[in-house]
C-alpha cells in the first residue's frame, strides 16, 4: 500500500497550451492539451451542457459529479 501523501490539487488554470495546475505542496505543473487528449478515454465524462445554459449552478453540477465519483473510488 502506497503510504506517501499524494499532493491535493489547489488551483487548475487553462492556459493556450493546457492547464496548469498548482498542488498543496508548493508544486505546479503544466498539462500539455496533447497530453490530456491521449488520456482523455480514461476520464471520468461529465455531462455536456449547453453553452448558453453555462452558469454557476451548472459548474455546481459538474463538481459534484466529480467530487461523487472520486468518493466512489476511494
Amino acid at each position: 500500500m502506497d503510504m506517501q501523501k499524494k499532493p491535493k490539487i489547489v488551483t487548475a488554470e487553462k492556459t493556450r497550451d493546457g492547464v496548469l495546475i498548482e498542488f498543496d505542496d508548493g508544486s505546479a505543473a503544466l498539462y500539455p492539451a496533447s497530453l490530456l487528449a491521449e488520456v482523455f478515454p480514461q476520464a471520468v465524462k461529465l455531462v455536456e451542457l449547453d453553452p448558453n445554459e453555462e452558469s454557476q449552478s451548472s459548474f455546481d453540477s459538474k463538481r459534484s459529479a466529480i467530487h461523487t465519483h472520486t468518493a466512489i473510488r476511494k
